[in-house]
This record gives structure tokens, sequence and C-alpha cells, in this order.
């Protein structure tokens, strides 16, 4: 199963006055995802790399990875040539990605699932 796809967006609460018609924190567009249960959420987080100064798709991976340090989130696919993480977070781990500078949108994932049975040759 292959962590793909992505949902709508919406906005993730937040202090502040925000435009209703324009779901951005700062400028980062996210989703809502504020459970009491605090259930995980699988998430697509797309990633601003600075090519300008010389900066690698890992290196803003792993720049994403150590803001999360102390949350609980899990990597579910580090994406070698788009800037790209897919993540099993928690709401304490979104709303970092939420206020992270290197996080331009994050969007909700899923599973893809097989439709009918392997074929095997």
């Amino acid at each position: 199963m292959l962590p793909v796809g992505v949902l709508v967006v919406t906005l993730l609460s937040a202090a502040g006055d925000v435009d209703a018609q324009a779901p951005v924190i700062d400028r980062v567009p996210v989703m809502e995802e504020r459970r009491a249960d605090d259930k995980r959420t699988r998430i697509l987080a797309k990633l601003a790399v600075d090519e300008a100064a010389g900066e690698t798709i890992t290196e803003a991976q792993d720049t994403v990875l150590r803001e999360l340090h102390g949350t609980s989130y899990q990597v579910l696919q580090r994406y070698l040539t788009s800037p790209y993480l897919a993540l099993d977070v928690d709401s304490e781990a979104l709303k970092v990605l939420a206020r992270s500078k290197k996080v331009l949108q994050i969007s909700s994932d899923f599973e893809l699932q097989r439709s009918g049975p392997a074929i095997q040759r």
C-alpha cells in the first residue's frame, strides 16, 4: 500500500483573524484535523526547497523532520525527486508542520487499496 493522493484542504484553527475565504495560516494552506480523541492523521506535506542556496530535497526533508522532534509522527514515505513527505502525525505534530517555514502545504493522504487480485506470473 502506497501513500498517495491529495484530498480536501481546509483550515486548521489558529489564533488571530483569518479570512474564511482563504484557508491559510501565514502562507501555509493546511487541513483541519482537530480531534478530541487525538487520533493520528495521514498527511502529505509539500516542502519549500531553497535551490538557489543549493539546498536539496533531502536536506529540506531533514529540516522538517528535525522540527518534528518531540512530537508523535511516523515517516510513511520520503520522496527522492519531489519535495514532499508522507507522514502519519498527531495533532501536535500537525501544528508544528502548520507553523513551519519549510512547509508550503499540508493535505490529507490516504492508502491506495488494490481493487482486485494481484497478477502473478
